[in-house]
């Protein structure tokens, strides 16, 4: 008797099983699009969950190494991204799709508004599409402002 109340005791302070988790599929796709060397390419970073996209950032950067003292240091010169999640992100779907000048320090120069609103899963396409037609002017202007004597651009 005294073993079994031993065993039934024991069960009580058994672990219960845990019931699964569902965990959602989530996919990342990253790549770097070396169009423009040695001066400009275009880094694409897309999450998915569930074939949705959940984040992305397209970006065109530029190699400032080349135009100052200093190793290879790509950094961007436009930028567009979706992070609902981050404190500091951006929801394409409630604010709408808009592109970030940035400046070699890292800071914003401007923000571009006005693209027009699609479904989340077609504006990393459109997003990159943009970014690879524009890159000329958008570099130009980079270098142009940031007094850079570059691919385009000599003062």
């Amino acid at each position: 008797m005294l073993c079994y109340l031993i065993a039934v005791s024991m069960r009580d302070f058994l672990p219960t099983p845990l019931k699964p988790v569902f965990r959602e599929s989530v996919q990342e796709t990253d790549y770097v699009n070396d169009f423009d060397l040695p001066y400009v390419r275009l880094r694409v970073h897309i999450e998915t969950a569930n074939g949705d996209v959940e984040k992305f950032t397209i970006q065109l950067e530029y190699n400032v190494a080349l135009v100052g003292p200093g190793k290879n240091d790509w950094g961007p010169l436009a930028r567009f991204d979706h992070n609902p999640h981050s404190k500091r992100g951006h929801d394409v779907t409630q604010e709408g799709l808009h592109l970030d000048l940035i400046d070699p320090d890292g800071t914003k120069y401007k923000v571009r508004r006005g693209f027009p609103n699609k479904p989340i899963n077609d504006y990393p396409k459109h997003c990159e599409l943009y970014l690879l037609d524009k890159s000329r002017r958008l570099t130009l202007d980079f270098e142009r402002r940031n007094n850079l004597s570059g691919k385009y651009y000599s003062p």
